[in-house]
């Protein structure tokens, strides 16, 4: 059964995965990352779309895996090769495209996640945004 909260608490997960996919299509497109991250990167969104599913259907496990997965995202995309490519932001429409996806996809979003999440639970005591959620 559909919990409304959790399906609002779900549209960031749902965001951050089309918009990270946006993202490899842009580098792999101009051939700026190899396959492989490309493959991973469409992995980690196929995840996130599963994840942010279970969140839709009010489970409480996926809402916290979800909670876990914004600061990974966020510490993963925290590395040497990200912050060169955020230094190279307007040296090109491409680079400038991965890079505002990368911003809106792995730190603007999970965090707009993290804290409707913390919102949620305070708001209700716990549940999966406020709703009671599953398992």
């Amino acid at each position: 059964m559909w919990n409304s909260r959790g399906h609002a608490l779900a549209v960031p997960v749902f965001a951050s995965a089309v918009v990270i996919s946006a993202g490899a299509a842009v580098m792999r497109y101009r051939h700026m990352v190899p396959l492989y991250l490309t493959v991973a990167t469409y992995t980690a969104a196929t995840a996130l779309m599963v994840v942010g599913f279970l969140v839709a259907l009010g489970s409480r496990k996926a809402a916290w895996a979800a909670f876990a997965l914004a600061f990974a995202g966020m510490a993963v995309s925290t590395n040497p090769a990200h912050i060169r490519a955020l230094a190279a932001f307007g040296t090109g429409p491409f680079i400038s495209a991965a890079d505002i996806t990368m911003v809106v996809g792995f730190y603007a979003l999970p965090a707009v996640y993290v804290v409707m999440f913390l919102l949620g639970r305070r708001a209700k005591g716990g549940g999966v945004a406020g709703g009671a959620g599953s398992e």
